[in-house]
């Protein structure tokens, strides 16, 4: 309602006789202060009430570039490596190197150490495969950051057998995992061109 409206219909209403002096101003001044009552009331703006806030989102600062922080809620790490060399022991132990790569989402293996370093706290699966070489003993164990936590061995025999071993970790941070073959020239792995020796590990849940 405003005040043309008002005089609009001050108009239409007649006058009448017997209206005591004044009335039709009384009026008018009662509608204009109804239509500023009004006016106040739909003017003010409504308020609701907020909830709590949310939980704050996870960060992945291995895809920032430039230093600028980008979230990355699917935190993802996974590889999955081949030697197409057999493997004999040395004098010295040395994690064991790998030529080809199926997989290395996240890039948390360095394919030139030979080594998965941990980026994301969590909980990781690993397990690798060997052949076993002719009249040589094999002895491969899981290293976690210099410590031994599993072992694959097999005797000497005159053939040639797939071995396999696996384990669950739990990392954090910095944390390096290799295979290292034992020291020695008795001790040996074979493999050719169709990758008879693997090593893969993924992230089965992060703790972040």
């Amino acid at each position: 309602m405003n005040i043309l409206v008002i005089l609009a219909a001050m108009k239409l209403v007649p006058d009448r006789m017997d209206d005591p002096p004044g009335s039709r101003m009384r009026t008018f001044l009662l509608l204009v202060v109804l239509n500023v009552a009004d006016s106040h009331i739909f003017a003010q703006p409504t308020t609701q009430q907020l909830g709590c806030p949310g939980c704050c989102g996870m960060t992945d600062n291995r895809y920032a570039p430039n230093g600028y922080v980008q979230t990355n809620p699917i935190l993802r790490s996974a590889f999955s490596v081949a030697r197409q060399t057999s493997l004999m022991g040395a004098i010295e132990t040395s994690p064991v190197q790998f030529d080809k790569v199926f997989v290395n989402d996240g890039g948390d293996f360095d394919g030139s150490s030979g080594k998965f370093r941990c980026q994301i706290p969590g909980i990781y699966y690993f397990s690798f495969n060997i052949q076993t070489y002719d009249h040589k003993y094999v002895e491969i164990s899981l290293m976690k950051s210099g410590q031994k936590q599993i072992t694959l061995y097999a005797e000497s025999d005159e053939r040639n057998i797939m071995q396999s071993q696996s384990v669950m970790l739990t990392l954090i941070r910095g944390d390096e995992v290799w295979l290292q073959l034992k020291e020695g020239t008795h001790h040996a792995a074979r493999s050719f061109h169709d990758n008879r020796i693997t090593f893969s590990g993924y992230m089965v849940y992060a703790n972040v």
